[in-house]
């Protein structure tokens, strides 16, 4: 989501019940989960703990919640693998701080928290572990696979590649990508590095995926969508504005990821369903 709507903006909300078969010895039962999801809370924090009294009031418990990035709205000049100049480590010290607070916020939703950093989030939270968050704040699922509970786990992919367009009439023989003409929002240029390193970065994950029993449950948590999905495409001319789009591209841009399409083709993801 753009700079220039995220304070107007709703962030992102759905409430799940997913049921999960669990091993136990050699019986197998259904368990049921209750889990929240937002997003694009860009500094938000009172929105967040808005929503929690809301959810309490209306007697909603949930096990677990997960945040599918932007906690913060740091901007990003263009990079393509994870680097950011000297003048982005103040500014980063400032929006860690503000990321400390949106994620104490999500923890406090549910007894377990999960988030991944999205594209206007600073650059350090993509090299911290789940392992190194405090207690009373939630885990950063970047790039790490960790079992719930049994049967049931997550994996998680933050980060976000530059949109582009396809050339001429968008038809399959014309594929080559192009850089979006005119477009100079940074959140554009996508963050922290661009698809190719994208997929590089998924071959760990695509293992511990892979050595994940046969029958269990996995909940991949990204910032980023899958190319080709429908809610990966911006039709509106200005694809900062939800309530004035400004008429409509005449090819949409294509704001997912293709390595993200197949990470979820690939066999080791399908064979957990």
């Amino acid at each position: 989501m753009g700079a220039k709507n995220m304070r107007a903006a709703a962030a992102l909300l759905l409430l799940l019940h997913a049921a999960f078969a669990a091993r136990q010895d050699n019986d197998t039962k259904t368990y049921e989960y209750n889990i929240v999801v937002v997003g694009d809370i860009h500094d938000d924090v009172d929105a967040l703990y808005r929503l929690r009294d809301h959810l309490q009031r209306h007697s909603r418990r949930y096990d677990m919640l997960l945040c599918t990035g932007d906690l913060t709205s740091m901007a990003h000049e263009a990079t393509s693998k994870g680097t950011a100049g000297a003048g982005d480590v103040p500014r980063s010290n400032a929006y860690m701080r503000r990321a400390a607070a949106v994620a104490e916020a999500l923890a406090a939703m549910a007894p377990l928290a999960y988030f991944v950093p999205g594209a206007l989030d600073p650059l350090p939270l993509y090299d911290a572990p789940a392992s190194a968050a405090p207690a009373n704040q939630a885990r950063n699922a970047h790039e790490q696979v960790e079992e719930v509970t049994r049967g049931l786990w997550v994996a998680g992919l933050g980060g976000a590649p530059a949109p582009f367009e396809y050339k001429g009439d968008g038809s399959k023989s014309t594929k080559k990508r192009a850089r979006v003409a005119n477009e100079t929002k940074s959140w554009l240029n996508g963050f922290p590095y661009d698809d190719a390193e994208f997929k590089k970065r998924q071959q760990s994950l695509r293992k511990a995926i892979s050595n994940i029993p046969a029958g269990d449950a996995v909940l991949l948590l990204t910032h980023a969508g899958p190319d080709g999905a429908g809610t990966s495409l911006l039709a509106g001319a200005d694809p900062d504005s939800i309530d004035d789009p400004k008429g409509i591209r005449k090819q949409p841009l294509h704001a997912g990821s293709a390595a993200l399409h197949d990470l979820l083709a690939a066999p080791c993801v399908q064979i957990n369903q």
